[in-house]
């Protein structure tokens, strides 16, 4: 419907169809509760992405893609997920997610192309645990306790967006993209009981990831 009613000046030019793949910092900052602190856990993403691009600059981008996330709880607090554990231990915790994010930005440019893009990223979790070091629980056989969080954890994540990304011609209809995103999250993602305190998180991230993507003709403007 939206192409429907564009003129037919600026309809598609070309459809896109890449992958691309990146390194993912996030955090969760815990709500009402001075006891548990944060800080952010490093790790990936990866995933497939369509653009469907107009004449005037205006962009619509979707794709499949997968993502972790997560952050390293620490704190005051004598049990975790009622595991005793030393005081002053640093302990992971990790969510996966198949993502779909849709957005939509305006390219500007000529040799390098600029996008910036805003939009809403939607994650269904698929797994999600947490990584007790040995030291924490006097274990000596060097092995993390793993334990899987998902009866506290809600199954979907939706956060707001924001993207600049840049782009430049490899070859005639190949593209090497490289792109900036900014994640925030907009619903309480699990809750969490650490010793006789509990709540719920939003998370925030920031994604870098370089790609490649080939455009696919310009059928939709054979019928101007």
């Amino acid at each position: 419907m939206l192409v429907l009613a564009l003129p037919y000046s600026s309809w598609s030019q070309s459809h896109y169809f890449g992958m691309q793949m990146g390194l993912n910092i996030s955090d969760y900052n815990p709500i009402e509760n001075e006891v548990l602190k944060t800080k952010g856990l490093e790790s990936f993403a990866y995933g497939l992405t369509y653009e469907f691009g107009f004449k005037n600059g205006l962009t619509i981008n979707s794709g499949l893609g997968f993502i972790q996330k997560g952050f390293i709880g620490y704190g005051q607090f004598e049990t975790y997920y009622s595991v005793p554990v030393d005081p002053n231990s640093s302990i992971e915790n990790v969510y996966k997610y198949l993502a779909l994010p849709v957005s939509i930005g305006y390219k500007f440019g000529r040799d390098i192309k600029m996008t910036v893009a805003l939009g809403a990223n939607t994650g269904y979790k698929i797994q999600s645990y947490t990584k007790i070091p040995y030291e924490a629980f006097g274990s000596r056989s060097g092995v993390d306790l793993v334990l899987e969080t998902t009866e506290t954890d809600l199954p979907i994540d939706i956060s707001l967006m924001g993207i600049l990304g840049a782009e430049y011609k490899l070859l005639s209809q190949v593209y090497l993209t490289f792109n900036v995103n900014y994640q925030k999250g907009l619903v309480e993602e699990f809750f969490y009981e650490v010793g006789s305190t509990s709540g719920g998180f939003h998370h925030k991230s920031v994604g870098f990831n370089l790609g490649l993507k080939v455009a696919l003709g310009n059928s939709i403007n054979n019928f101007q």
